[in-house]
């Protein structure tokens, strides 16, 4: 598959942009936040959401989306998603609602300006090398996700490039079960498309969807049933995602 080179080089001006524009909006951010984390949540979102979604609207992405009506709206909740590609993120974070933070591999807390973004969404920084730090970053979270910010999830540990599934992790589920919130299961297709199966580099159009499905309780969930419910959400997921598939 070929990329498609206008969109392609659109989307590159328009991180250029955002990134040069961050050199002001970055100290800005630091300046609200010195008086009120509040505000500088409040400043930070919009910006983080907006731009994500000009460059997924630059890429070509067309999402069907789904079972908005399923995601509670009086509590944070724990987004678990499939995960094929870099646009996986980028379209989740931008559309779904209130304040979202998202558990990403410590390699991309090296990240000149990307970094400071996503520190300044709250987002999680995970060395999966480290169980000690993977423990500290599920305190985190939890306490983050008691503040009412949602945390997104991949399970799968890492961008799937087969079919179906790959094995869910269990341990960030304790991001919901500690605490006794929601869990919602969101899944995405055709979002590998757009730019991991094209080469040698680009992004191209294609229609995606995003499904979200009915949220899971957690509140008084038996521990036999908390430590099974990677399996049963993988499960639920992979059904949808076979279904859309075909």
């Amino acid at each position: 598959m070929t990329c498609n080179p206008i969109r392609t080089i659109l989307c590159l001006l328009w991180l250029v942009v955002f990134f040069a524009a961050s050199l002001i909006l970055l100290p800005l951010a630091a300046l609200i936040g010195h008086f009120s984390q509040k505000k500088k949540d409040a400043f930070c979102y919009p910006l983080v959401k907006a731009a994500l979604k000009v460059l997924w609207h630059l890429a070509g992405a067309k999402p069907q989306i789904s079972g908005m009506e399923n995601i509670p709206k009086d509590k944070a909740v724990l987004y678990v998603g499939n995960h094929r590609s870099f646009f996986d993120i980028i379209i989740l974070m931008s559309i779904l609602p209130g304040r979202v933070s998202v558990v990403a591999k410590k390699e991309m807390s090296h990240i000149p300006l990307l970094s400071a973004w996503m520190r300044n969404v709250h987002c999680l920084f995970l060395d999966r090398d480290n169980v000690r730090a993977g423990a500290q970053m599920v305190l985190d979270g939890i306490a983050l996700m008691k503040d009412g910010i949602s945390i997104l999830i991949f399970p799968e540990g890492t961008r799937n490039k087969g079919d179906g599934m790959l094995e869910f992790k269990g341990g960030a589920f304790k991001l919901a079960t500690k605490p006794g919130l929601p869990v919602v299961p969101v899944v995405q297709t055709g979002t590998r498309e757009m730019f991991e199966d094209l080469k040698p580099f680009g992004v191209k159009a294609a229609k995606t969807t995003v499904t979200v499905l009915p949220a899971i309780s957690t509140s008084g969930m038996p521990r036999p049933e908390q430590n099974q419910l990677h399996i049963r959400v993988r499960g639920e997921m992979e059904r949808i995602f076979n279904s859309l598939q075909k």
